[in-house]
């Protein structure tokens, strides 16, 4: 008889190697995570903003300033199209088409 240990008190057993596995490449990602951010929040040592302007050899001695402006949205509306085409394309995919069609 097994007075002493009863089927509900049993508790799965977990290893100490998936567990140290298992931390190990959480520690991987926790610590690649926190390089990916310090590098997309790390400034250049010349970059005092975006407001500054920058001289261009190029444009040096035109009597008339030439930039573009600032603020665009073309850019965002080309992308938002192409993620649309690509959004109203995968509509029409035959799942019953092979490759061999």
């Amino acid at each position: 008889m097994m007075s002493s240990m009863s089927f509900e008190s049993r508790q799965p057993r977990v290893g100490f190697r998936r567990v140290r596995r298992w931390m190990s490449r959480l520690l991987v990602v926790l610590v690649m995570s926190a390089m990916s951010m310090a590098v997309m929040g790390a400034k250049n040592p010349g970059d005092e903003g975006e407001d500054s302007d920058k001289m261009d050899g190029r444009l040096d001695g035109y009597p008339v300033i030439v930039r573009m402006e600032k603020n665009g949205t073309a850019l965002g509306w080309m992308l938002f199209s192409f993620m649309a085409v690509l959004a109203v394309a995968s509509l029409f995919k035959n799942a019953k088409r092979t490759h061999l069609d």
